[in-house]
Order: structure tokens, then C-alpha cells, then sequence
């Protein structure tokens, strides 16, 4: 039986154990290999925590189980890997598939070497996921559309965990990030949109009547209130379809590919009453066509 009283300080880093280990016996290593340096009972827990990923349990293989984010000297590592999932959100991507909670108590919670084994292969399996959706994408495109015939590219978990292990982690994570400008405005629309869904969303939908300039009511107050709430008006009095309210209206126009004519007619009507909730759904579908390129 492993007994240790691993205990996890402040920084994130784990102590020497205060008792001494029972060594596991384990399979002899390749002929060649060097003596892995972590005890034996952390290199079996990992190996089978590893399980059938041979890309994983041959890294660490090839490199002697070294740790990448259990260790006490993995702490910048680990912290920068925890605060990238955070972002997770940001990105449109499912935060459950890393849940950076879970691996935080799974780091807590370990006593024993087996456990540190354990909790080091679900940081890495985290790792990789987090690397693959970001360059890759989270979604096999053929799944969501078996006409699209995209051929993907992918990056070797090989290099991935080469690179995590050998270079700076903030480097390396930020590398990962999609750089493209039209990822970024994306990435802008999605926190935009979450915030005006706080805050009530964009107010009633607007009747079905097409509104051209000069024309006055009940009608163009709601059209003037909701080019405010979505941000293309200032804040105005107005119950008149003025210029500012023309050249609102055609800005709108513009950013959904309508004819920019200035005139409330229906397609731009249609437009104009989809929500913000209904918009983010969309984004967050365009943040996923651009990871797949």
C-alpha cells in the first residue's frame, strides 16, 4: 500500500511527502530508457491513467514521466493552463470539457503518488482538448454538415506537449489563441451580446410596417429604442424617422448584408427583430468556422 501525507500549499505546488513510499513493483522500462526520476508508484498510477492514449503514455515515456503540472516545479505551468480554461466562455467553448474546477480539486484533494498520477494525466487530456479546440476546432465539421469536406489541420499531441514542456506556458498557450481579426470581432459580438442579454436584451420586437424617413408614431419610437438598445443610435427624443435614425438604420443595413437603403421594409424588419440571444447563436456557430480554418 502507497501511503503519503501529500499536503498542497498555498502557491499550488506539492511538498516532499512527509512519510516514506512502499514502492509498487512495475514493468521493467525499454531497454535504453533512463531511470524515471518520479517514484514508481506515481509512473504506474499515470501509465494507467494513460491507459489505451499511446500518444500520451509514449511522451511520457520518451521523457522519463516527467511531470508537467504536478510537479514543484510545474507551478507557472499549471496556473497558466487554470487561467486559460477560464477564457473558455470567451471562446464559444464548452468550459465542462476542461473544468478547471474539477482539476483544481482533483489537485487538492491528492494524498497519495497514485492520486498525483491520476490528476496529472486529466491535466494533460484537459490540455490537449483546450489545444486541439482552439486550432482545430471542437466540432469535426462533417458532424454538423456532412456536405462540408473541409480537410481539418491538426497538430500532433507529440508537439503539443513538446512545446508545453520545453517553452514558456504563457508563450505556448498563446500561441494556440486564433489571431484572425475576424475571430477577434467575433470574440467582441459574443461578449457584447451576453451583456445585453443581461441586461433585458434589445425591448419589444417591432410591428410589421415598413418605415421610411419622415414618417412619425408609435412605430418609429419602437424602431428609434432599438437601434438604441443594440447600439447603433445615441440616445434621442425623437418620434420623427430623422437622418440620425436613416443613417442608424443603414449602418444596420450594412452589417447585415441588406441593401442599405435606409428604408424599414421586410427583410430589414426580419433582421431587426431577431434577438440577441438568437444573434449569439450565430457567433458563436462563426467562432467555430473559424477555428476549423
Amino acid at each position: 500500500m502507497v501511503i503519503a501525507d501529500y499536503r498542497f500549499a498555498k502557491h499550488g505546488a506539492f511538498l516532499l511527502p512527509a512519510l516514506a513510499f512502499s514502492l509498487f513493483s512495475l514493468a521493467a522500462p525499454p531497454v535504453g530508457a533512463a531511470e524515471p526520476k518520479e517514484p514508481p508508484a506515481f509512473v504506474q498510477a499515470l501509465a494507467v491513467a494513460a491507459g489505451e492514449d499511446r500518444a500520451i503514455a509514449d511522451w511520457y515515456a520518451a521523457n522519463d514521466y516527467r511531470t508537467l503540472w504536478t510537479g514543484a516545479d510545474d507551478v507557472a505551468r499549471r496556473q497558466a493552463l487554470l487561467a486559460a480554461f477560464a477564457t473558455a466562455s470567451d471562446h464559444g467553448l464548452p468550459v465542462a470539457r476542461y473544468d478547471a474546477e474539477a482539476l483544481r480539486a482533483s489537485l487538492l484533494a491528492a494524498r497519495t503518488e497514485g492520486d498525483r498520477g491520476r490528476a496529472e494525466i486529466a491535466l494533460t487530456r484537459a490540455y490537449l482538448a483546450w489545444a486541439r479546440d482552439l486550432t482545430s476546432g471542437a466540432i469535426e465539421p462533417a458532424k454538423v454538415d456532412p456536405g462540408i469536406l473541409r480537410e481539418i489541420a491538426v497538430i500532433e499531441p507529440e508537439v503539443l506537449l513538446s512545446r508545453i514542456a520545453t517553452g514558456d506556458p504563457q508563450v505556448v498557450l498563446d500561441w494556440l489563441l486564433p489571431k484572425s481579426p475576424a475571430y477577434l470581432n467575433l470574440m467582441k459580438a459574443k461578449i457584447r451580446l451576453e451583456a445585453d442579454i443581461a441586461t433585458g436584451g434589445w425591448g419589444p420586437i417591432l410591428m410589421a410596417k415598413p418605415l421610411s424617413p419622415g414618417d412619425t408614431g408609435p412605430e418609429v419610437v419602437a424602431l428609434r429604442d432599438r437601434l438604441v438598445r443594440m447600439g447603433y443610435l445615441a440616445r434621442s427624443a425623437t418620434a420623427v424617422f430623422d437622418r440620425k435614425i436613416e443613417a442608424a438604420v443603414v449602418d444596420f443595413q450594412l452589417n447585415h448584408g441588406l441593401t442599405a437603403d435606409g428604408i424599414v421594409n421586410e427583410s430589414t424588419l426580419i433582421e431587426l427583430n431577431k434577438g440577441p440571444e438568437e444573434r449569439l447563436k450565430s457567433v458563436i456557430v462563426a467562432l467555430e468556422r473559424q477555428r476549423w480554418m
